[in-house]
């Protein structure tokens, strides 16, 4: 009896085994139909750029999906215009131009033949930007993107930045990419610190210059 127990007892946690992953296998067959039917409500133009059955313009963008390790996309119709102070939104419709639409060298920024755009997400929410930079005289610089008066990360402005003599240290296995002008380093969009700076493992000689230029009181 004791036996025939013990086999009672294996067969019922076999049993919850099959279903749970029964079910977890459902979830996953949900959220991958889910996926096929967002993506095909859009049509592709080129790249990011979508159309939808109405023929209203959409960008693409990428984010965390489930289950982990999967990539869901999103699709954004309006746009913020920085060179308005209160954020001013527009859809795209009335401000893309198609045919000129085109992703600029092989970064995250984007032009048409009026403005430069940039998808980014500010807490928890994920936006199209157009960058209030001098459309004739724009110059990508590694991950940022700058004029002779403004330089931008992703579509976060850089404050007391000197634009003419922008420039970066690229990444390696050691240290993110660094941005730099003659007074100040910076990591993203924010200044670098001492603290922050001193953490970074960068190769002795270029460290030790750099520190002497940007730190001396540290010396």
């Amino acid at each position: 009896m004791k036996n025939y127990g013990k086999c009672k007892k294996i067969i019922f946690i076999l049993m919850l085994l099959t279903i749970s992953c029964n079910t977890r296998s459902n979830d996953i067959k949900t959220q991958k139909i889910h996926f096929e039917q967002v993506n095909s409500d859009y049509i592709q133009v080129k790249d990011i750029l979508y159309k939808d059955k109405q023929g209203n313009y959409y960008l693409q963008y990428k984010y965390p999906g489930y289950p982990r390790g999967t990539i869901a996309y999103g699709y954004q119709n309006r746009v913020y215009d920085l060179h308005f102070p209160e954020l001013k939104i527009k859809l795209l419709n009335d401000v893309l131009h198609e045919s000129s639409f085109h992703r600029i060298d092989s970064t995250e920024y984007f032009s048409d033949n009026k403005n430069i755009y940039a998808i980014a997400d500010f807490a928890t929410d994920i936006n199209v930007y157009i960058l209030p930079l001098q459309f004739s005289n724009y110059k990508v610089v590694g991950q940022y993107i700058k004029d002779s008066q403004t330089v931008f990360w992703n579509a976060r402005q850089l404050l007391d930045v000197e634009a003419k003599y922008f420039n970066v240290i690229s990444a390696n296995a050691n240290h993110p990419e660094l941005g730099y002008d003659e007074k100040y380093l910076y990591i993203r969009n924010e200044r670098l610190s001492y603290s922050e700076f001193n953490s970074l493992d960068i190769e002795s000689t270029i460290k030790n210059k750099l520190k002497q230029h940007y730190f001396p009181e540290e010396n």
